[in-house]
């Protein structure tokens, strides 16, 4: 199945935006996508930095789908913390195998990109009106 892919419509907030696509298109709640910059990063042979490999697609940030609607859905911004394994460890009530679970937390639409910062100017990572979002699968 191809991904969906629109664009970005309407900013509401640090937090949270409107894209171009919604149930009519196939897009669900917690659905993720991807914004994506109109510049790519060019990676060069490891052998030879002369040799451009090819070209990959900047993600500026992953927000993930919380309103559908039929022609459009609102996505928030989010981030995963991964949480501790449960582990025995021994108390004064007894033994326990509680860990701490994963968390969810939101961050700012502008300070999601960390590994292109070298290269790109915050500019150039701001979430825009008429950005790509493309449907984002983890593997």
């Amino acid at each position: 199945m191809a991904k969906i892919t629109g664009k970005v419509a309407r900013l509401l907030d640090e937090r949270e935006l409107v894209i171009n696509r919604g149930g009519e298109h196939g897009v669900m709640e917690g659905m993720r996508f991807r914004i994506l910059s109109d510049k790519t990063y060019e990676v060069t042979d490891p052998d030879d930095d002369d040799v451009v490999i090819g070209e990959l697609p900047i993600t500026k940030t992953v927000v993930k789908v919380i309103e559908v609607h039929p022609r459009m859905c609102v996505a928030k911004t989010f981030r995963t913390i991964p949480g501790t394994p449960g582990i025995l460890t021994s108390t004064v009530w007894g033994s326990s195998f509680m860990g701490k679970s994963a968390r969810t937390e939101e961050i700012l639409i502008a300070s999601d990109q960390e590994a292109f910062r070298d290269t790109l100017t915050a500019d150039d990572l701001a979430v825009r009106v008429g950005d790509i979002a493309e449907e984002y699968k983890e593997n």
